[in-house]
């Protein structure tokens, strides 16, 4: 059946030369989805799809012109390939299901694919690989690539999967791995002192990749997650967006594709959803047009995450000169019948400006120079490339430019490139950025993988201008007064109730207080026995005597420090001192009182919002009526409404509405 695949690819399979063919004498492969498939079509025979019908991807646009300038500016170069030039095959691909022509291609040799030739005797037409962008395409297309051990060096793809080389042994990449951004995201939600939150995500392997990862990594830390869900073409947002209201959630962490947080967010700005933090994932948190939307600013305050951006020295030159030259030079591919199988044609890149493009979404433009930089850099190795050229009676398989990848040691643009044993970048610069009244991401923090940095972490809360003008509170219950001991209540360790410490017992509060305050806080114990001593009866009256007054003068002491120093000038006799105690303990309990008074109804609702939560969640697994459950969880939250009224006159608890 492999046997097969010979010759197995039609002569008219090629397109005339254009933007997505360079010759040269090595030749790299780019995947690079200028158009996306959103469709979830399911097909009862077999199909080609047309990527130029699908929907344009700008940002992917971008991307593929960086490739195309780090080519030309490593030909242009006398220092890493002096007499070598590269040259490439990129095509569209916009499906992980429909576009194995194109792989097909690159992995063939002068028009069929050698299956039963050695590994290291094996020239493909393509010396490695720079792509694709979604996790689930990489995953998807490595295996054919690693059949002849060709290297993929990949720019976008974040799943964690990928770093397993008993299954991807050819696959590396100048992206950071999904551990390393999750890690991050808690970072911020710990640094804000957060522990109730949800997770959006989407249903492709690189946010559902990063779901998992955020689950199993809570369990180190007091964050609990609140909610999940996973958006998709059917998603109800509105039914989502009550849910959140409904479980009283204040931080959104949107880990999901681009298409997927861009309309979810539309969503939350057209229903009115107000004051909210929301953590944008990698994918969107550059978003160039969602800041510009009417309402954007009601929703709350949005904290995003990406590599930090990297200019590119005379990128911008070379995107008006290339879209110059295109413009004046269709290209014939988009005129000839076999449009269809190659996947090399995009009508709509001619209206699109140079300005549209320099100012796209700029974030995985570093890695994509990288990446073809790392090949450059390895193919300089294998050539024994010096000032005076390279040589030319070596012969470089797929398989040994892959182990010269693999030993990557370089700086470029001040920043080092490396991979570790999974094909992972040794070290990833990350930048903080929020969304400020301009409509700008400006950036408020850094975090740094490279563990020789002093200081990884940072974020300089006064760049962060809140909705409420001070960091939001996102906690499931409040912290108990001091007094109170926490019991927890329901299945998340976040919800818990305040207790009041029984008598002759307290709290063992840990912190920065000195010990004498401390001492005022939890009480002063005195021995009531001595055990284990036998003394006789005037020597243990004598030291019952002792202890009496010893306490007496620690009484007095205590009084001096809270009342005014008028007591000072008076002798106090012990009489006085015990009456004044009794007055001072009959104030405490007033007091105390109180205090129990307007925590039961906060204990109240903490408690009542975690059951809901396991309400909304088991009925979201249980029940396949939406209209019921927004019912149900209505009702719920009415009955808190009740208690909560009939609590006024007598506690000051929390009032926040509670929406099914």
């Amino acid at each position: 059946m492999l046997g097969s695949f010979q010759h197995a690819l039609p002569e008219s399979y090629s397109c005339s030369p254009s933007e997505f063919k360079l010759d040269g004498d090595y030749i790299l492969g780019g995947l690079f989805d200028i158009h996306h498939r959103n469709s979830s079509v399911v097909y009862n025979r077999p199909v080609i799809v047309d990527c130029s019908r699908q929907s344009f991807t700008l940002s992917s646009y971008r991307m593929f012109q960086v490739m195309r300038f780090a080519v030309q500016e490593i030909n242009n170069s006398s220092l890493i390939l002096p007499n070598v030039s590269l040259g490439y095959e990129i095509f569209d691909h916009c499906s992980d299901k429909f576009n194995f022509q194109s792989i097909l291609n690159m992995i063939s040799r002068n028009g069929s694919i050698q299956v039963r030739r050695c590994v290291n005797k094996y020239l493909s037409k393509v010396i490695a690989v720079a792509g694709p962008f979604r996790s689930m395409e990489s995953m998807t297309v490595a295996p054919l690539f690693a059949m002849n051990l060709i290297p993929m060096v990949n720019y976008g793809s974040s799943s964690s999967v990928l770093s397993d080389k008993w299954k991807y042994p050819s696959f590396l990449r100048t992206t950071a791995s999904n551990k390393d951004l999750i890690h991050l995201i808690i970072l911020i939600i710990q640094h804000f002192n957060w522990n109730w939150v949800a997770f959006v995500s989407s249903g492709d392997e690189n946010s559902q990749n990063g779901l998992q990862l955020f689950k199993s990594k809570l369990k180190d830390t007091k964050i609990c997650l609140a909610y999940a869900k996973e958006l998709n073409e059917m998603s109800d947002h509105y039914e989502i967006l009550q849910q959140l209201e409904g479980l009283s959630i204040e931080v959104i962490i949107v880990f999901a594709g681009q298409g997927s947080a861009v309309a979810f967010i539309k969503s939350a700005i057209k229903h009115n959803i107000q004051n909210k933090v929301w953590i944008a994932g990698d994918s969107w948190s550059l978003n160039k047009n969602l800041p510009r939307l009417s309402g954007i600013k009601a929703i709350g305050t949005i904290i995003g995450i990406t590599e930090t951006v990297m200019p590119l020295p005379g990128f911008k030159d070379f995107v008006y000169l290339s879209q110059t030259q295109r413009n004046n030079s269709p290209t014939t591919c988009e005129q000839t019948p076999s449009r269809q199988t190659c996947n090399q044609a995009c009508d709509l890149c001619s209206d699109v400006s140079p300005e549209e493009i320099i100012g796209e979404n700029p974030s995985y433009s570093f890695a994509t120079y990288s990446a073809i930089y790392a090949m450059a850099h390895a193919l300089h190795k294998l050539l024994l490339c010096d000032i005076k050229g390279c040589s030319d009676n070596v012969t470089v398989y797929p398989f040994m430019l892959l182990q010269e990848l693999k030993r990557s040691n370089f700086t470029i643009l001040n920043r080092h490139i490396e991979f570790d044993i999974n094909g992972d970048p040794t070290s990833t610069s990350y930048a903080i950025v929020f969304w400020n009244q301009s409509g700008q991401a400006e950036k408020v923090g850094s975090y740094e993988t490279d563990p020789t940095v002093a200081v990884p972490f940072s974020i300089n809360n006064t760049k962060i201008h809140w909705y409420a003008d001070q960091v939001p509170v996102a906690r499931c219950s409040p912290e108990c007064s001091e007094g109170f001991a926490k019991k927890k209540d329901g299945l998340h360790q976040c919800c818990f109730q305040c207790n009041i410490c029984p008598g002759m017992t307290y709290v063992n509060y840990t912190g920065k207080r000195s010990r004498d305050k401390e001492r005022n806080l939890i009480g002063l114990w005195c021995p009531l026995t001595l055990m284990g001593v036998k003394v006789s009866k005037p020597l243990m009256e004598k030291k019952r005597r002792a202890r009496i007054n010893k306490c007496l003068d620690q009484l007095k002491s205590l009084l001096e420090n809270y009342y005014t120093s008028n007591i000072r000038k008076r002798k106090l006799e012990k009489a006085d001192i015990l009456e004044l105690t009794v007055k001072h303990l009959r104030n405490l309990q007033k007091v105390q009182s109180g205090f129990s008074m307007n925590s039961e109804y906060a204990e109240y609702q903490a408690g009542f919002r975690s059951c809901l939560a396991g309400v909304n969640q088991y009925l979201a697994d249980n029940s396949s009526e939406s209209s019921s459950r927004l019912t149900m969880l209505t009702h719920l939250s009415s009955s808190l409404h009740c208690a909560g009224g009939q609590a006024q006159n007598s506690s000051t608890a929390d009032s926040d509405t509670f929406y099914a």
